[in-house]
């Protein structure tokens, strides 16, 4: 075999590697974005436990209970709890819709995500509070919710 087809085998074969190299490249990076995808799930379903202590004090699950029939019937203190409450609730819901329209969560996470979200929107109370906050929010997200609100 003469030194010219050597050299061409060669630089076939070293072709071959780089492709490999960059499906394997590839494949890697998709791997990573998985993992990127679970951890953001992890990390929000932790917000929401943290946020969902606070229900396990009697007394502001009676304040929750009470704000969803009719917020004025609050006290000030009580209808700033009730709002904190549900503004931390609405903040991972912005999160999670940032990383969904970002392709960061997978389409069937946010299926739920989306129901539960605009569930917070279900009683008159939430949908007042709702309009108290909205601007603490981004343009996406305000949009999203305020497309929803206007189905009530």
């Amino acid at each position: 075999m003469s030194m010219q087809k050597s050299a061409e085998w060669l630089s076939l074969l070293g072709n071959l590697a780089v492709l490999a190299g960059i499906g394997l490249l590839v494949f890697e990076l998709n791997q990573n974005q998985q993992a990127t995808k679970d951890g953001t799930q992890l990390a929000l379903l932790a917000l929401l436990h943290e946020r969902d202590a606070w229900l396990h004090d009697d007394e502001f699950a009676k304040v929750v209970l009470k704000a969803e029939e009719e917020l004025e019937s609050l006290n000030a203190l009580e209808q700033r709890r009730y709002t904190e409450w549900l503004s931390g609730k609405w903040n991972a819901c912005e999160y999670i819709y940032e990383r969904y329209s970002d392709e960061m969560a997978t389409d069937s996470y946010w299926a739920g995500w989306d129901n539960g979200c605009k569930a917070l929107l279900d009683s008159p109370s939430s949908r007042k509070a709702w309009r108290e906050r909205r601007e603490w929010y981004g343009e996406r997200f305000r949009k999203y919710f305020d497309d929803h609100f206007a189905t009530y």
